[in-house]
């Protein structure tokens, strides 16, 4: 995926809302959400052509609750590197992890990997994995609140499409989960004005192909699914994927 708007806490304790986007070359085939491990059981579309996943979605975690491992593709200097292991096998692995963060970190500094941003969201703990070209992965947790991801840095300043998300985020405090789901949906969806660049992606070699909805608070977890540009493709709830 290539664009990541999400809130830690934003809807009260241990709350995850998230919305974000996946811009890939139409030609790669991709597969539906799906039951991508079954013990433990792991939620999420499926890169037919590496095996692995853009977003793993875990419902009963080592902690106790549901989390998430989202993957967003940075800059590579050397693309199509032969030894390098695929990336949404990587998060894959993460999210079915007995520790996912010891696991992500062993795995990162292996350097077998291309540029990524790995995150993990949880009510619990939140974390972002960063594997940069030409320097040494780190770990970092996320800190509550409102946040914004591309290809860069986390609510990076200098990236024109996650400032302009993190200014429509900055002082948001939405009073439901609706108020605040319509607000994600309509960055998710925006086009581009005089404002800021566009976010939902209509032209390019990596158009927005599909996006997703997710919500985690205590005793709740509910997943959805465009299978095409929020724009213009309805959501489909994919929560029963998660159910055994």
């Amino acid at each position: 995926m290539c664009t990541l708007v999400f809130g830690l806490g934003t809807l009260g304790e241990r709350t995850v809302l998230l919305a974000t986007n996946r811009d890939e070359n139409p030609a790669r085939a991709c597969e539906p959400p799906q039951v991508l491990r079954a013990q433990p059981r792991v939620v999420g579309g499926r890169d037919s052509v590496a095996a692995g996943t853009w977003l793993a979605l875990r419902a009963n975690t080592p902690d106790g609750g549901p989390a998430v491992a989202l993957l967003l593709n940075r800059f590579d200097p050397e693309p199509g590197g032969a030894e390098r292991r695929s990336r949404g096998l990587l998060t894959l692995d993460v999210a079915a992890a007995d520790d996912p963060r010891a696991l992500a970190w062993r795995e990162a500094v292996t350097g077998r990997y291309a540029p990524c941003s790995l995150v993990w969201l949880s009510g619990r703990e939140s974390w972002l994995l960063a594997i940069r070209a030409g320097r040494a992965p780190t770990l970092e947790p996320i800190a509550q609140g409102w946040h914004a991801l591309s290809h860069f840095e986390l609510d990076d300043p200098t990236d024109p499409r996650t400032a302009w998300l993190a200014r429509r985020l900055t002082g948001f405090r939405p009073a439901a989960r609706l108020e605040a789901q319509a607000r994600l949906h309509a960055l998710v969806t925006f086009h581009g004005d005089a404002s800021g660049p566009p976010v939902c992606l209509h032209e390019g070699r990596a158009p927005t192909v599909s996006a997703a909805r997710l919500w985690i608070a205590p005793g709740e977890l509910a997943y959805a699914h465009a299978p095409g540009r929020p724009c213009t493709t309805a959501f489909e709830d994919r929560s029963a994927l998660l159910r055994t």
